[in-house]
C-alpha cells in the first residue's frame, strides 16, 4: 500500500463523523437499490408460481396429436419435458347431484410428467401409477361407499350430447332455450353417450384442483396415461415444458406449427410474468416504476456521496498540496480520492446488500397474509435473490460511488502546492464578489450582511450546500407526489360504495333508532346515514353538459340536444343532510320555492374503457342557483313524464355512503328525505319508506355481530366491507412500500444536509474564531448563523421548488396513459418541505457551531485542515 493510500485511510479514521455519515448514506442507498430490484424479481416469481398453481407449469400446447407427432414434439430442441393430457370422459352419478349439486365425474389422464408440472395437492393416499388406478376430488369422498380409499369401482365413461348432436364440455350446464309459442324457457335435452368402461382402484384423494370449474357440473378424477395407447389413438393435449424461457420460443415453434397443421397455444398466464407475452404492459409498467425509483435513489445517493468527497477534498487540500510539493503526481492525488471511494464501497456495498435482504424479509413476513388476501392467491411472498438483482445493485452502487468521486478526484489532481498551502484556491476575494446591497444591512443589520458575505466568499462550499438542499427538496417532493399519485390511481379504481354495512327494516326509523342507541352496535361506528334512492332522467341545457361529454359527442358525431343525464336522487335523514351541507365546497340559499333544493356532486371518478383510463372529471357544469329539469320514465305508458325541477343550493365532491359505480353521464343529487318524497309523489313509485341505514365502521365484522346479537328478525343486513376488503388492502400494501421508501429517502436527504452543512462549518473554524476574536458577541454570532441558515433555505427553495414542480408534472403526464385526473399540488408536502428545510438547516448549523464554540479562540485561529 502506497503512502498516499495510508494517508487516505488515516484521514477517514480521523474524520469519523463524516466517514460514518457517508457510510450510512451509501449503505441505505445500496440497500434500497437492492431492495427495489429484488422486490421486482420477488413479485414476478410469486406471480409465476401462482400462475403455475392455477394452470400448470407448461409453455406451449398442441391438441389432438398422434403417436408419431408426439415423438416429433419430444425431439424438438426446445422441449425440456412433455406433458401428455387426455380427457377420457364423463361418469354419470346421480348421487353426486343430490349431495354436491354436480352430477358428473370427469376423468383426466396424465403421464408422469403431467403429475410433476400440473398443480395437484395430494390430500391422502398416492398418485396413480397405472391406467387402472384413480385419484378423486375430496369433494366426493363419503358420498358412495365405492368411492373410498382402496375400493375397486367399475366406471362407464362417455360424452354428454345435446339433441342437435353438439357435445358439452366439463364447464357447461344444459342451457335453456326460449320457446316463442309458450313464451317460456325450456331446458334442452341431454343424452349421456357411453363410449367405454374401465375398472379402477381408488388410490388417493386430491384437493379440488384450480382448473375444476367451481360452478360447473363435474368433480375431478385423475388416472395415469399409458402412452402405448398412442399407437392407435390421439391424445387430447401435448404440452411442452420449454428447456429455457425466452422470446425466441415464439419463432422456434413455427416449424412445429407447419408440421402439425395447427397454431401453438401459449400459456400466457406463465409467459406474461416472464415478460414474454406480446402487447402485455405489465412488465413494462413494473420495470418503469422500478426504473423511476432507482433513478431517484441514485440521484439522492450521488448528491450525498459527491458532497462527502467534495468536502473531503476541500478538507485535505493543504495535505494534497504538501504531497504535491514533495513530488506527488496528479494521478496519485486523483487516485487517492478514488481509493477513498473504493474503501467506502468495499464496506458499504456488502452491508447494504445484507441490510436490504433483512429489511425485505421482515417486511414480507409482516405483510404476507394481507398480500395473499389482497391478490387472492395461495402462494407465499418471500424474498427471491437472483444473481441479476445482486449484479444490478452492485453495478449501480459502484457506478454511483465512482461518479460521485469523479469530479472531486479531478479537482484534487489540479491542486498546486502553493495554492493548497496558502489555501487561497477556495476563497478568492474581489470587491465585486462580496458586494452586498445596503438594503440588507439597513433592514436586517450587520449580522445579515456578514452572513451574506460569508456565503459569497466561498461560493464552491455555498453551491455544494445549496445543491444538497435542492436535491433533497426535489427527492422528497417527487417521491411524495409519486406515492400520492399511485394511491390516487388505486383509489380511482375503487368504484364501490363507501359504506361497510347496510341494514334494512320495513319498520324503518324505529328499528334504526334501536341500533343507533345501542352502545355495542355503535362502539366502532364512525358514520351513519339513512338514505333512499330514486332514479330519474335529467334534461340539461347545452351549457350544463361537461367538456368530456362534449368531446365524446364530437367523436361519435352526435348532438348535445338529445342528451339526458342519469340522475340518482338520494334522500338523506336530517342529520346526514346537515353534515353534507356543512362539508360542501359551496352553498347558497334556496330562491325558487317551486323547485326542490338539492346538493350536486360536482366531480366523479369512473373507468373509461374505450380510452383505457381511470378518469376524474366534472359530472355537470353547474353553479349555485342553477336549475335542472327532471323526468321519470312511465313504464306503463312507455313515456317520459316531467316532474318538479331541482335548484342547486350546494356543490360537493363527497358521495353519500350508498353511492358507487358512477360513470360519465351520471349526476348525483343529494336532498332531504321529505324532498325526495315530494318527487316520489309525482311518480308511480311512492311508498312510505324510511330507506336503508348505512354504517361506516372501524371494525365492520364486530359491528355486524353486535347487530345480530340484538335478535331483531325484521333486520336484513349486507356486509359490503367483506366484498371490497381486498381492494382496501391493496392500498395498504402500496402504502407500506411507498411510505417506507419515503422514510428511507428522507433519511438520505437529512444525512446529506447534516453532512454538508456541519462539515462545511467545521472547515470554517478559523474564520468563525476570527469574528469572536474581534469582539462579536454571542448574540450577534447566533444571529449571523441564523441568517446564513435563512439564506441557504431561501436560495435552495427558489430553485428546488420549480424543479420539483417540473418533475412532478412529468410524473403526472406519464400516468395519463392509464389514469386521467387533474394535476393537484401536494400542498401538505409542500408546506412540510418548506418548514423542514429551515428547521434542518438551522439545526445542522446550530449543531456544528456548538462544537466550535466549545473550543478556545486561539485553537480556532490555529486551525489546520490536515
Amino acid at each position: 500500500m502506497t503512502i498516499i493510500n495510508k494517508l487516505t485511510i488515516r484521514n477517514l479514521r480521523e474524520n469519523k463523523k463524516r466517514t460514518m455519515v457517508t457510510l450510512f448514506g451509501t449503505i441505505v442507498s445500496v440497500a434500497m437499490i437492492f431492495a427495489v430490484a429484488t422486490i421486482g424479481t420477488s413479485l414476478m416469481d410469486l406471480l409465476q408460481r401462482n400462475a403455475a398453481s392455477n394452470s400448470g407449469e407448461w409453455h406451449v400446447s398442441y391438441s389432438d396429436v398422434s403417436g408419431p407427432e408426439v415423438e416429433e414434439l419430444r425431439s424438438f430442441d426446445r422441449t425440456g419435458d412433455l406433458i401428455l393430457h387426455n380427457r377420457l370422459g364423463f361418469v354419470e352419478e346421480q348421487a353426486f347431484l343430490e349431495e354436491t349439486g354436480k352430477p358428473f365425474l370427469f376423468i383426466n389422464e396424465f403421464n408422469e410428467e403431467g403429475f410433476s408440472y400440473f398443480p395437484l395437492e395430494l390430500e391422502s393416499g398416492r398418485l396413480p401409477e397405472s391406467e387402472k388406478e384413480l385419484v378423486l376430488s375430496t369433494a366426493v369422498r363419503g358420498v358412495l361407499d365405492e368411492y373410498e380409499l382402496g375400493e375397486t369401482v367399475v366406471l362407464e365413461y362417455g360424452n354428454r350430447v345435446l339433441e342437435d348432436g353438439s357435445y358439452l364440455d366439463e364447464h357447461q350446464f344444459v342451457e335453456s332455450v326460449y320457446d316463442e309459442e309458450t313464451n317460456e324457457y325450456i331446458d334442452s335435452e341431454e343424452v349421456f353417450e357411453v363410449v367405454g368402461e374401465r375398472t379402477f382402484t381408488v388410490v388417493g384423494f386430491v384437493e379440488p384442483p384450480s382448473w375444476e370449474p367451481a360452478w360447473g357440473p363435474v368433480h375431478t378424477a385423475i388416472t395415469f396415461y399409458d402412452e402405448k395407447q398412442l399407437v392407435s389413438e390421439t391424445v387430447t393435449d401435448a404440452r411442452i415444458v420449454a428447456d429455457r424461457v425466452n422470446r425466441s420460443l415464439f419463432d422456434d415453434v413455427e416449424p412445429l406449427n407447419e408440421m402439425l397443421g395447427q397454431d401453438a397455444v401459449f400459456n400466457d398466464d406463465i409467459l406474461r410474468y416472464h415478460g414474454l407475452t406480446p402487447n402485455d404492459t405489465l412488465q413494462t409498467t413494473l420495470y418503469s416504476i422500478v426504473g423511476i425509483i432507482m433513478i431517484i435513489i441514485v440521484i439522492g445517493s450521488v448528491s450525498l456521496i459527491f458532497n462527502a468527497f467534495a468536502i473531503s477534498v476541500s478538507e485535505r487540500s493543504k495535505q494534497l498540496g504538501m504531497l504535491s510539493s514533495v513530488g506527488a503526481t496528479k494521478r496519485q492525488k486523483r487516485n487517492s480520492v478514488y481509493f477513498e471511494g473504493l474503501i467506502i464501497g468495499l464496506i458499504s456495498i456488502p452491508i447494504g446488500l445484507v441490510a436490504g435482504f433483512v429489511g425485505l424479509a421482515i417486511t414480507f413476513y409482516f405483510i404476507n397474509d394481507v398480500f395473499q388476501t389482497t391478490m387472492g392467491i395461495s402462494e407465499e411472498l418471500y424474498v427471491v435473490i437472483k444473481p441479476m438483482a445482486v449484479l444490478i445493485a452492485v453495478a449501480v452502487s459502484s457506478l454511483t460511488i465512482f461518479f460521485s468521486s469523479y469530479i472531486p478526484a479531478r479537482r484534487a489532481s489540479r491542486i498546486s502546492a502553493i495554492d493548497a498551502i496558502r489555501q487561497s484556491n477556495d476563497v478568492k476575494l474581489t470587491k465585486k464578489t462580496i458586494k452586498t446591497s445596503r438594503f440588507t444591512t439597513w433592514l436586517f443589520g450587520m449580522e445579515a450582511e456578514l452572513a451574506l458575505k460569508n456565503l459569497k466568499r466561498n461560493k464552491k462550499r455555498y453551491y455544494i450546500t445549496v445543491f444538497s438542499l435542492i436535491i433533497s427538496i426535489v427527492l422528497f417532493l417527487s417521491v411524495t407526489f409519486f406515492t400520492s399519485t399511485m394511491t390516487q390511481s388505486i383509489t380511482l379504481t375503487q368504484q364501490d360504495p363507501q359504506y361497510d354495512l347496510s341494514v334494512y327494516s320495513s319498520e324503518g326509523t324505529s328499528d334504526y333508532e334501536q341500533l343507533l342507541n345501542d352502545e355495542d352496535v355503535m362502539e366502532f361506528v364512525r358514520d351513519t346515514q339513512m338514505a333512499r334512492e330514486l332514479s330519474l332522467i335529467g334534461q340539461p341545457r347545452v351549457e350544463q353538459i361537461p367538456e368530456r361529454m362534449n368531446e365524446q359527442f364530437q367523436e361519435l358525431e352526435a348532438t348535445a340536444e338529445s342528451f339526458t343525464f342519469n340522475v340518482r336522487a338520494i334522500g338523506l335523514d336530517e342529520a346526514s343532510y346537515s353534515d353534507m351541507i356543512e362539508n360542501a365546497k359551496q352553498t347558497g340559499e334556496q330562491r325558487l320555492s317551486d323547485h326542490v333544493p338539492a346538493i350536486v356532486v360536482e366531480t366523479i371518478q369512473y373507468p373509461d374503457d374505450e380510452a383505457g383510463q381511470y378518469v376524474e372529471t366534472t359530472a355537470i357544469d353547474t353553479e349555485i342557483g342553477d336549475t335542472l329539469s327532471l323526468d321519470f320514465y312511465d313504464w306503463e305508458n312507455e313515456e317520459d313524464v316531467n316532474i318538479s325541477s331541482v335548484e342547486v343550493i350546494g356543490l360537493t365532491d363527497e358521495l353519500p355512503l350508498n353511492v358507487g359505480n358512477l360513470y360519465l353521464g351520471d349526476v348525483v343529487l343529494i336532498m332531504e328525505q321529505e324532498h325526495l318524497n315530494q318527487l316520489l309523489t309525482e311518480t308511480d313509485e311512492f311508498e312510505p319508506d324510511d330507506g336503508t341505514l348505512y354504517l361506516k365502521s372501524e371494525h365492520p365484522n364486530e359491528t355486524e355481530a353486535a347487530i345480530d346479537g340484538i335478535g331483531n328478525e325484521r333486520l336484513s343486513m349486507w356486509n359490503q366491507y367483506e366484498r371490497v376488503e381486498s381492494d382496501l388492502q391493496m392500498v395498504f400494501v402500496v402504502s407500506v412500500f411507498t411510505y417506507g421508501f419515503i422514510a428511507l429517502i428522507t433519511l438520505i436527504s437529512v444525512a446529506n444536509i447534516f453532512n454538508t452543512i456541519s462539515t462545511g462549518v467545521g472547515l470554517r473554524k478559523k474564520e468563525l474564531a476570527m469574528y469572536r476574536s474581534i469582539g462579536m458577541t454571542p448574540r450577534a454570532f447566533r444571529k449571523m448563523i441564523r441568517f446564513e441558515s435563512l439564506f441557504y433555505g431561501i436560495n435552495a427553495l427558489a430553485i428546488g421548488l420549480p424543479v420539483s414542480f417540473g418533475v412532478m408534472y412529468l410524473m403526472y403526464r406519464t400516468m395519463l396513459g392509464s389514469f386521467y385526473y387533474p394535476f393537484t399540488v401536494p400542498w401538505v408536502a409542500l408546506g412540510s418541505v418548506i418548514v423542514a428545510v429551515f428547521v434542518i438547516v438551522t439545526l445542522a448549523m446550530t449543531y456544528a457551531v456548538s462544537k466550535i464554540k466549545k473550543e478556545s479562540i486561539i485553537d480556532g485561529l490555529k486551525q489546520e485542515n490536515m
